[in-house]
Parts: C-alpha cells; sequence; structure tokens
C-alpha cells in the first residue's frame, strides 16, 4: 500500500496516516473525529463486526451494491484508467466492487478513513491501493487529483467540511458520487432501534450480574458455599426479564443478533455450568461488553450522521455553487419503494 503526492512518497502529514508498502507512520493528534466514535469503528474494523453487519455494511444490500456495479462499470468502461478516490473506505466495500469489476484496478484507486484497521484491512487485501489515514474533512491530497471521487455512508459522519473536501479533489469534468445516510430511512430505524436495545441492556445490568454469578458457581462448583451462587442468580433474575422484554420489543435480530446472542449463551452455561471451564466464560463476558459498548457508539454516530431532507438539500446546493451539474436523482430506494439513502451524482464543469 502506497500513497505519493506532488511526485514524492511520503509517510506523514500534520493531519494524516499515510499507509506506505511495509511501514506505517503515526500522527492522528489534528484527526477531528470523536475519539469515542473513532474508537468504536476502528474496533469494529479489527475484527468485532459479525453480529452488526447487517446494519452497519450498506453495501451487502443488494440493491446498493447493484447501483454501484451499473454506476462503476459504464464509468470504467468510458475511462478505464481513472484515478478513483473512496472517502471513509471502511474495510474496502467500494473497492472490493471496483475489484469485481476490473481486478487489476486497485493501483489506481486511494482509500482514505480515519481507522487505521479498516485502512490495514484494506491493505492487507489491496496491496497495490494507496491507503490514507485521515478525517474526511480534511484530506491531505492535491486539488482536482481524481476523476472519480466516491463515498458510501462515510462522508456525512464529518459533516460539511467533507462535502467541500470530496469536492475539492475532483479534476474537471470528473464526478462525484455519494450515498449517504438518510434520516428515517430503512437503515436509518434499524440503527434507531439497534441503540435503543443496546441501552436498555446496558441499563439492565446484565453483563455484570451474570460475571458474578458464574464467578460464585464456578466457585460453589469447587466447593464453596452454594448460597452465594443462588443469590447472585436471583439478582440476575430481573435483568433476564429485561433481557426477554427487550428482545421481545424489537426481535430476535435487534443488534445484529448480539443480544440474542448474550442471553441464549448465558441461559446455556447456567443450565450447564459444571461443563465449563471458568476462564473462557468470563472472558467471552467481558469481550461482550466490549463488543456491546462498541456497536452502540457505531449506532449512535450512524444515527447523528442520518441528514434531513433540508441538510441534504444544503449538500446539493453547496455542491452547486461550487460550479458541478448535480443530477436530478436524489435517492436509492429499494425494490418496494423504500428509501435506502440520500444519493448525490455531481460531474464537475471543465
Amino acid at each position: 500500500m502506497r500513497c505519493t503526492r506532488s511526485g514524492r512518497s511520503y509517510s506523514q502529514t500534520r493531519d494524516a496516516i499515510i499507509l506506505q508498502r511495509g511501514s506505517i507512520s503515526h500522527n492522528n493528534s489534528n484527526l477531528r473525529h470523536d475519539t469515542s466514535v473513532s474508537d468504536a469503528w476502528d474496533v469494529y474494523w479489527k475484527g468485532a463486526r459479525g453480529a452488526a453487519a447487517p446494519i452497519d455494511d450498506g453495501v451487502r444490500n443488494p440493491v446498493v451494491r447493484n447501483f454501484w456495479i451499473d454506476r462503476l462499470s459504464s464509468l470504467l468502461r468510458e475511462n478505464p484508467e481513472m484515478a478513483i478516490l473512496d472517502i471513509a473506505s471502511g474495510d474496502g466495500a467500494i473497492l472490493d466492487i471496483l475489484s469485481s469489476i476490473d481486478d487489476r484496478i486497485a493501483d489506481k484507486v486511494t482509500c482514505v478513513d480515519s481507522s487505521p484497521a479498516a485502512i490495514d484491512s484494506i491493505g492487507s487485501r489491496f496491496p497495490a491501493a494507496t491507503g490514507v489515514i485521515a478525517d474526511a474533512a480534511a484530506i491531505p491530497l492535491d486539488d482536482n487529483g481524481f476523476a472519480l471521487v466516491t463515498s458510501q455512508f462515510g462522508v456525512e459522519y464529518a459533516g460539511t467540511d467533507a462535502i467541500d473536501e470530496a469536492a475539492r479533489l475532483v479534476a474537471p469534468d470528473g464526478q462525484m458520487i455519494l450515498l449517504m445516510h438518510m434520516a428515517g430511512s430503512l437503515m436509518h430505524r434499524e440503527c434507531a432501534a439497534a441503540l435503543d436495545a443496546i441501552r436498555a441492556t446496558e441499563k439492565s445490568g446484565f453483563i455484570p450480574l451474570a460475571l458474578s454469578m458464574f464467578e460464585s458457581g464456578f466457585a460453589a462448583v469447587r466447593g464453596a458455599d452454594r448460597r452465594a451462587y443462588d443469590a447472585a442468580a436471583a439478582r440476575l433474575d430481573p435483568a433476564v426479564r429485561q433481557i426477554e422484554n427487550t428482545i421481545g420489543k424489537y426481535g430476535e435480530n435487534v443488534a445484529g443478533g448480539t443480544i440474542s446472542a448474550l442471553y441464549s449463551g448465558v441461559a446455556t452455561i447456567h443450565a450447564e455450568i459444571q461443563q465449563y471451564e471458568p476462564q473462557p466464560v468470563l472472558d467471552w463476558l467481558h469481550i461482550m461488553k466490549e463488543e456491546m459498548t462498541s456497536f452502540a457508539g457505531r449506532m449512535q454516530s450512524m444515527n447523528r450522521a442520518a441528514l434531513s431532507e433540508a441538510e441534504y438539500s444544503q449538500i446539493r446546493r453547496r455542491i452547486q455553487d461550487r460550479g458541478y451539474t448535480v443530477d436530478l436523482n436524489d435517492r436509492l430506494s429499494d425494490l418496494g419503494g423504500t428509501p435506502l439513502g440520500w444519493l448525490v451524482i455531481a460531474q464537475a464543469n471543465s
């Protein structure tokens, strides 16, 4: 993975971390993202993705994926050598699609994300690509450097300054395609429900109470007084009822099934505690607690990023004021007409 600027390689700038082949240089003191949110996404891209994937990664939606395949295939037929910038890349969903169209394209693609883990993931799969760890609102790349600038559910997290950055980086006659979170969309509603369900689970104290019960339970298995175990199990009971109510209200798949997995896992271990070793169980609960916190951070950031119609209209005007012609198509919807996100397809004037 490489990065070049003005004909020379560099590994570090004020606002970014650039990944070169085999090296990483760190200087992220100027990244503008909220630290807790950035940490939550970094944990996610490090690999704690499983349960969250249906909500977190909209490109897996076939309508979203087909949109990108159709649009990118057409553009690559017209200009197969185009330089492409993908902003807020995550672990490279757009690059995955580009590579499915042309498996030699990675060396023409630059991916920007504030998460080191995300850029590292891209670099491990696409070593020819360029990776930049930077705030989307302060990208350390030269003006007008890309024939195509894309973002899929990402650039809006960094605010309107990031929209200006995207516009700045498009070459004359180039194109910008932004798919952004929409307030009230299916994904937004799912994120809001997931956040509510996680907050209810955290408020119940389910994980700390389960930890206490299992610590006492494993001690009882080794011969300690069972009364401490029974008392801890009784303290857990109200939290169990709260989890059951939460699952009943939001469904078993809320928060990607994380809460259901926690509930069923604790129930299974509780029923067969003599069959388990203590440390793996306690470690699992600590991991689940970290994942719930991380998941809540991601859902909160998604909810905040979702744009109202007025905010979206302001973004369109902002892009037009910079000399772009903006396509009339303003949203992407599923086959039933349910909106999935706001869409900006803008052509830079020469």
